[in-house]
């Protein structure tokens, strides 16, 4: 059968064996702007690509505060990321006025899997076009990945979004060492990181670079343009 026959019944089985919309969805992420985040028991360090500034558009705000203990960043559509965002603070807003404590790493996701799994299996509903980057105090310091599908996974590093392979492969190359870095180590591994995946010439500025940290179940945002020299 030919590759591009569209399945209207069914979107999680194609007889090609591929499915579309993941494909799809896949290739929306991959043209955000890249994003990175990595920690240790101590601190957490999560660091925005803005892109570049054109003529029509202001730069989009790269790195979202839920709390006073958590961050979070996205890659792909921005309205998809924006509602995950707006997810996240009720969430939080709910843990704390009806438990009065923090929101869980992994089970705040609870309901935006779900969510995500029928938009996955059935067809008729669009998937999220975004992944997101969660960073929050939970029985340490967490750093949990949102995929399209409703995949969470918990990581030391993570990279989403355009080029982050490239990023990915000095988060790779150092991850063994973070717990024995400071949150300026953090940062700066997290800066050449970035950098691998930008290496052009004048790509990075004070403007287009956001860093927030984690630390002591505080975030606080750092000034790039000494880490970017």
């Amino acid at each position: 059968m030919s590759s591009i026959t569209d399945y209207n019944y069914v979107s999680v089985f194609t007889p090609e064996g591929k499915v579309k919309p993941l494909d799809y969805i896949k290739k929306t992420v991959e043209l955000g702007n890249v994003s990175i985040a990595l920690k240790n028991n101590e601190c957490g360090v999560m660091i925005g690509y803005k892109g570049q500034l054109n003529d029509i558009s202001y730069y989009n705000k790269k790195v979202y505060k839920i709390n006073d203990s958590s961050l979070f960043t996205f890659s792909g559509i921005t309205n998809d990321g924006l509602e995950i965002v707006d997810y996240l603070i009720r969430k939080s807003v709910s843990e704390e006025v009806i438990r009065d404590r923090n929101i869980s790493h992994l089970s705040v996701f609870d309901d935006l899997c779900v969510e995500a799994s029928f938009r996955t299996m059935y067809s008729g509903t669009r998937l999220y076009g975004v992944s997101g980057l969660l960073m929050t105090q939970s029985e340490g310091i967490r750093l949990i990945e949102f995929e399209p599908t409703g995949r969470i996974r918990e990581a030391h590093a993570m990279s989403i979004g355009n080029r982050s392979q490239s990023a990915r492969t000095i988060l790779e190359s150092e991850v063994n060492s973070l717990n024995e870095l400071d949150l300026e180590g953090l940062i700066r591994v997290g800066i050449a990181a970035l950098k691998n995946a930008h290496p052009e010439s004048g790509a990075l500025n004070q403007e287009n670079v956001d860093i927030f940290c984690l630390k002591d179940g505080k975030t606080f945002s750092v000034e790039a343009e000494k880490y970017l020299e």
